[in-house]
C-alpha cells in the first residue's frame, strides 16, 4: 500500500473522481458502521445505547441537553435512549449541584461493564477481520482514519455538493449505520 501524505491545505481546484471517491468512502463506512453495530448488540447493548455510554464515560455527569449538542442529536432522541439505558440500570439520574430543578446523567457500573463488553465485541471482530493484514497496511489505516477524524471535525458542516434526496429511505439504499 503506497504511503500516506498529508496536505495542509484543501483542494483549491476540483479533483476529476474527488466525489465519487469520496461517495465510495461513505458507503464503506457505513457498511463497516453497520457490521460493527451488529457485532456490539450481541452484547445487549446496541449502537445507540453504545454510543451515548461512549459519551458519558468520556464526558462524566453532563445533563441530557448537553449530551444531545455534543452527540449532534435531537433532545428527544437523547431523552429515549437515556430512559432506556436507565431501565436497563446503565444510565443513573442526579440533581444538578448547579440548578436543583435540572438533574445530571452518569454511567452506573453496569453501564461501564456493558459498555466494556461491547467495545470488546466489536475489537473482536474487527481484529478477526484484519488478522491477516501486513502491519503496515493497519498502521497506515489507522494513521488515515486519525487523519480523517481530525479533517472532518474542521471541516464546514453546512457546505454540500448535491441536493438531499427527497426519496423516502425506504426506497434507495443507505447503508446508514443507525
Amino acid at each position: 500500500m503506497a504511503q500516506a501524505t498529508s496536505t495542509s491545505t484543501p483542494l483549491e481546484t476540483p479533483v476529476e473522481g474527488l466525489e465519487s471517491t469520496v461517495e465510495g468512502v461513505v458507503t464503506a463506512l457505513y457498511g463497516s458502521l453497520r457490521t460493527l453495530k451488529r457485532a456490539g448488540s450481541e452484547t445487549g447493548v446496541d449502537g445507540a445505547a453504545s454510543f451515548v455510554l461512549h459519551y458519558l464515560l468520556a464526558k462524566g455527569a453532563v445533563r441530557p441537553s448537553e449530551l444531545a449538542a455534543e452527540m449532534c442529536l435531537d433532545g428527544s432522541t437523547v431523552s429515549r435512549h437515556l430512559q432506556a439505558l436507565e431501565r436497563l440500570d446503565l444510565v443513573s439520574r442526579e440533581r444538578d449541584p448547579a440548578d436543583g430543578r435540572a438533574f445530571r446523567v452518569t454511567c452506573t457500573e453496569a453501564g461501564r461493564a456493558a459498555h466494556a463488553a461491547s467495545i470488546a465485541a466489536r475489537t473482536a471482530m474487527l481484529t478477526s477481520a484484519v488478522e491477516s493484514w501486513d502491519p503496515t497496511d493497519l498502521s497506515q489505516l489507522e494513521q488515515l482514519l486519525r487523519r480523517l477524524a481530525d479533517d472532518l471535525a474542521k471541516a464546514p458542516t453546512t457546505r454540500t455538493t448535491t441536493p438531499v434526496a427527497t426519496t423516502p429511505v425506504s426506497d434507495r439504499e443507505t447503508g446508514d449505520p443507525r
